[in-house]
């Protein structure tokens, strides 16, 4: 089986081609198709699933943050298995009125986004086991809500 084709589309604003539809005339633009060569379908799947290994390898940064309001000072704790997306899910469930802690989205609102930054507090190690982790974010979350007098998250 053919591999499929992938194609830039070029559109000339000055180049029409007239065609017939039911008979009546029109004027449509004529579009360019300029082929992409795709590669060996053998290679694709190797090189997807060495990226697929490479992903479910990565170590991935776990532990303690906090988002601080500079407006008022405030501050919410709060832990994630994966620090690298835990501002970017924060930022758009707030940024759409969808997060959980009504303090925080209240603040939010008021304030805006270029008020509050996320901070990591604490970096868990790789070496940690999955089976401690779940403690060790109760224990060390409830050490820094006391540590910083904030909001838990």
């Amino acid at each position: 089986m053919g591999h499929p084709l992938r194609y830039n589309f070029k559109q000339s604003e000055t180049q029409f081609q007239t065609i017939k539809t039911m008979g009546m005339a029109s004027a449509m633009p004529i579009v360019i198709f300029e082929e992409i060569a795709m590669p060996d379908e053998t290679t694709s799947k190797a090189a997807r699933r060495q990226i697929a290994n490479e992903f479910k390898e990565r170590k991935v940064p776990r532990g303690i943050f906090a988002v601080r309001c500079s407006a008022t000072g405030e501050a919410w704790v709060g832990s994630s298995p994966n620090l690298t997306s835990a501002r970017n899910s924060l930022w758009f469930q707030l940024g759409v009125g969808q997060y959980r802690n009504a303090l925080l989205q209240q603040a939010w609102k008021q304030y805006g986004e270029t008020a509050f930054a996320l901070e990591v507090l604490e970096q868990f190690d790789d070496e940690t086991s999955p089976l401690l982790l779940n403690d060790l974010y109760t224990v060390k979350k409830k050490e820094w809500v006391q540590t910083l007098a904030a909001h838990t998250l």
